[in-house]
């Protein structure tokens, strides 16, 4: 499959007890010589609410803590993202004078970021008695997940620290094959960074169902972890949240916003992000697609409908938050397209209007070269004699944006300032078109073949798409690793991430949780003992 900005489904490899010796050779290859590894999990219940949002972090965490231990995760998604090329590619476009795809136009080179992507859901049974609360198996049921899969062909696996029987080895059901713990020792053998929207809470569970007991303090759960990943954890909702400032920042919301602006403008940009879907399995049986095709109307293509009108129309509770209490008995859409079009209609009429301006300028540029050809006269010698006129202001030829991170960036910081306290206001004058048939239909089918997609596999891929993006957005290459084709680009190689590494976003703080060891204490007991039989193996 080629490398392409525009994608409108994903594979997710799904990996059970009745195959994944079969596939364990591909995963292993896959979280070894990935760029960065994005994870997701889907779990059984997380507790009390309130208690998981206690306004102290150690706290919290000891909140968390007490959750993890008495819940399980149901499925493991990992999408594995490989680097492969940062080049120039040409594409054709005039960037001076095109803002949507639909512009055509003379060649102009792209930075174009290349990757092989391959995603992995693996479902689990924990072996152990654990917590299932109601509201997380309809969320689950409602968002596609087969609990009769889950109990007939899960990966089984035991939470806490690792279990040997009587005679000191290991237990002969972790030692007949393939296990959730070994893979998850994969991940940390392979020393690769880790990459998790909101991850806080991923990281408690994967720490005490697949790796040993948790520490008792938050101190020295991030002292950890800093000797677990090496290479550095990413937090794609700090990201969105303290550099880019989106007005959203749920999963979902975020990885539309970027998926539509990676495919529909990539030109304006001068970048765009490339995916090749690795190698698949032979057995189709083991490959579900997740489909997220674009909406043929949208703002990115100057379709712009009416803001007063579209924001009745939206859930503006789901639309800030990505949750609403009423579920699908909300009167109000859902429809992520929607919202991503209530928010993008300030910045379509920036983009337009500053476009007719460029036109305009180029009209008058065109008019004055007409006559200067008019007043130019041949002396007797037959040199030319030229009549110099007034300049005309605002004339010059160059009107390309000087932005070095292109139109789109400099149009999201302006857009994005002026809007609400809830990041949507709706606009009072007059827009190209009214809300018809054919553009809710074509939103409501496309949020239809997607309400299948709310899986750990999906989830983990959109997470790693997100950072792809960051990535071309926000760091450079050394010299020479723009031809780099093969090896993966590791990502120590690349200029603007340490401002991002080791970073994981603390809902309701205004600073991140920093992911270090602390001169004050040590990591953990459990954590060593742990840490030293993996690298003696």
């Amino acid at each position: 499959m080629a490398c392409s900005a525009s994608f409108s489904e994903v594979p997710v490899i799904n990996v059970t007890c009745n195959n994944i010796k079969e596939l364990w050779p591909s995963l292993v290859l896959a979280l070894k010589t990935s760029t960065f590894v994005a994870l997701d999990t889907e779990l059984s219940g997380l507790g009390n609410r309130k208690l998981l949002g206690a306004r102290s972090l150690p706290d919290r965490y000891t909140n968390l803590c007490e959750v993890a231990k008495t819940r399980s995760v149901l499925s493991l998604g990992l999408s594995c993202f490989k680097l492969q090329n940062v080049g120039q590619s040409c594409i054709s476009k005039d960037v001076s004078q095109a803002d949507t795809v639909a512009d055509t136009g003379s060649q102009v080179h792209v930075n174009q970021w290349s990757f092989t992507v391959q995603t992995f859901n693996v479902v689990l049974l924990c072996s152990e008695e654990y917590t299932v609360e109601p509201g997380a198996l309809k969320f689950l049921v409602e968002h596609g997940f087969d609990f009769n899969k889950q109990y007939s062909a899960g990966v089984t696996y035991h939470r806490g620290k690792e279990k040997t029987d009587t005679g000191g080895s290991k237990s002969s059901k972790a030692a007949s094959g393939p296990t959730a713990r070994q893979l998850f020792e994969i991940l940390l053998w392979s020393e690769v960074p880790l990459v998790l929207h909101n991850g806080f809470l991923d990281l408690v569970f994967l720490y005490q169902n697949f790796y040993t007991d948790l520490p008792p303090t938050l101190q020295v759960f991030l002292a950890d972890l800093a000797e677990m990943f090496p290479s550095g954890i990413l937090d794609t909702k700090y990201a969105v949240e303290f550099v880019d400032r989106l007005p959203a920042t749920y999963l979902e919301y975020v990885f539309r916003k970027w998926q539509r602006r990676n495919a529909l403008q990539a030109s304006t940009e001068r970048r765009k992000v490339s995916l090749e879907f690795g190698r698949l399995p032979a057995n189709s049986d083991h490959v579900t697609y997740s489909h997220c095709g674009l909406p043929t109307t949208c703002v990115e293509m100057d379709f712009i409908p009416k803001a007063a009108v579209l924001q009745d129309l939206v859930c503006l509770s789901f639309a800030g938050h990505g949750w609403c209490n009423k579920g699908k008995q909300c009167p109000k859409s859902h429809a992520i397209d929607l919202i991503l079009d209530l928010d993008g209609i300030k910045a379509a009429k920036g983009r337009k209007r500053r476009r007719k301006q460029r036109e305009v300028q180029q009209e008058r540029v065109e008019d004055e070269m007409e006559e200067g050809d008019e007043n130019t006269s041949t002396n007797s010698d037959g040199s030319k004699r030229v009549r110099m006129n007034h300049p005309i202001v605002g004339s010059s030829p160059q009107v390309e944006n000087s932005s070095p991170l292109g139109e789109s960036d400099s149009m999201d910081a302006t857009g994005d300032s002026d809007r609400s306290t809830n990041g949507r206001q709706a606009s009072g004058t007059e827009t190209d078109f009214d809300i018809t048939d054919e553009y809710l239909k074509t939103s409501f089918q496309l949020e239809s073949s997607r309400s299948g997609g709310h899986r750990a596999g999906f989830d983990a891929f959109m997470t790693g798409f997100i950072m792809a993006c960051i990535i071309s957005k926000h760091t450079s290459v050394e010299e020479g690793l723009e031809r780099a084709v093969g090896a993966s680009i590791k990502l120590s190689q690349l200029t603007g991430m340490d401002s991002l590494k080791n970073k994981i976003y603390a809902m309701g703080k205004d600073h991140p949780m920093t992911v270090s060891k602390s001169n004050f204490c040590s990591p953990s007991r459990n954590h060593r003992e742990r840490i030293q039989k993996l690298k003696k193996s």
